[in-house]
Parts: structure tokens; C-alpha cells; sequence
């Protein structure tokens, strides 16, 4: 995914779609920087590495993640 915070939004159509894209390596490149919410970070790292999405709740996230 070239230029990932493009979804950065979790609950966009765009970020849906682009989860449902079948892989067997993702890559996410952004030179973007994520300064607005870990939310956006989860959701980048969730197209990723969607397995940890399963293991690791947005609140569990933001405790590893202090701000």
C-alpha cells in the first residue's frame, strides 16, 4: 500500500477495501506523518499485520502506545 494513511480511517470504505485485498506479504509506505491518534497508526498496522487485530483491542493498543 503506497501511501498508507490513506487508511488510516478505520471505519472507511477505502481502508475496508483495501483490508479485503488477499495477500500473502503486505506493506504499508507513508511519508505522511501520523500525528493525529494512535487510531490511525492501529489502523495502518491492522492492514498489515491483521492477525494482531485479532489478538489486540484498540484499548490494549493505546495502553502499549501511551501518548
Amino acid at each position: 500500500m503506497d501511501e498508507a494513511s490513506a487508511i488510516k480511517n478505520m471505519g472507511a470504505q477505502r481502508t475496508e477495501a483495501a483490508k479485503k485485498v488477499r495477500a500473502a506479504h503486505r506493506l504499508a509506505i507513508t511519508a505522511t506523518p501520523i500525528e493525529n491518534d494512535r487510531r490511525d497508526f492501529y489502523s495502518i498496522w491492522d492492514f498489515v499485520q491483521p492477525e494482531m487485530h485479532e489478538s489486540l483491542s484498540l484499548e490494549q493498543f493505546r495502553a502499549l502506545a501511551p501518548e
